[in-house]
């Protein structure tokens, strides 16, 4: 199995134009687009992808195989809602189709929790579009991360459309979120441990030669 790299956040500003060009072309094989048109790269259909949320208070997190591919795509805007909280508003969740079923989805919305709380967000929001072919592979990942369905769930002529999905992270400390990325809390005590080890046989040394 190709390996993969680590999950790579920072701020939509950053984001070169040829990553740029990629995240688009991600984008379109994860969310085909109607009647077959085609993602083409510009400065305005790149603002587009952040809709009504200023770019400013965007990020983008990526995931790439060892072989620098891009297969995954989070996109998130932080700001204060409609609850008087600072959170973080998850737009964009991809994964390249020949990369599903791999854990890949949960290991960038991890990234993307772990990013808001350095930022103080109390909170990680989803709206999961209903009715599609990923409509429960999201509820899947979402709940993986503790995200409880709320009561708004946008409507249309024939049914819920949109239903949204919160992650409450405000008493969540950054090792808390680490571990819940997969991290091994016995893998974070080795490093201590190992250190202790060494001090204690440079230790051993010294004495031993102090007496000879």
């Amino acid at each position: 199995m190709e390996g993969y790299g680590f999950e790579v956040v920072a701020w939509s500003g950053s984001v070169q134009v040829k990553e740029r060009q990629e995240i688009l072309e991600l984008l379109e094989e994860c969310f085909p687009p109607p009647g077959g048109e085609e993602y083409h790269h510009s400065d305005t259909k790149w603002r587009d992808l952040f809709g009504t949320f200023d770019e400013e208070d965007c990020f983008v997190g990526s995931l790439r195989t060892e072989k620098d591919q891009l297969v995954g795509v989070v996109m998130g805007a932080i700001f204060v809602g409609l609850e008087k909280v600072r959170q973080v508003t998850i737009f964009n969740l991809g994964v390249h189709p020949l990369h599903r079923g791999r854990g890949l989805g949960g290991r960038l919305l991890r990234a993307a929790a772990l990013h808001a709380r350095r930022l103080n967000c109390v909170a990680v929001v989803g709206n999961v579009q209903m009715g599609s072919p990923g409509t429960e592979r999201l509820f899947d990942i979402y709940g993986k991360m503790g995200a409880a369905k709320t009561t708004e769930v946008a409507c249309g002529s024939s049914g819920p459309t949109q239903q949204r999905v919160r992650i409450d992270i405000g008493d969540w400390e950054l090792d808390d979120v680490r571990f819940r990325s997969g991290r091994s809390r016995r893998a974070e005590g080795a490093l201590p441990s190992a250190f202790l080890v060494g001090l204690t046989t440079l230790y051993l040394l010294v004495s031993s030669f102090s007496y000879t």
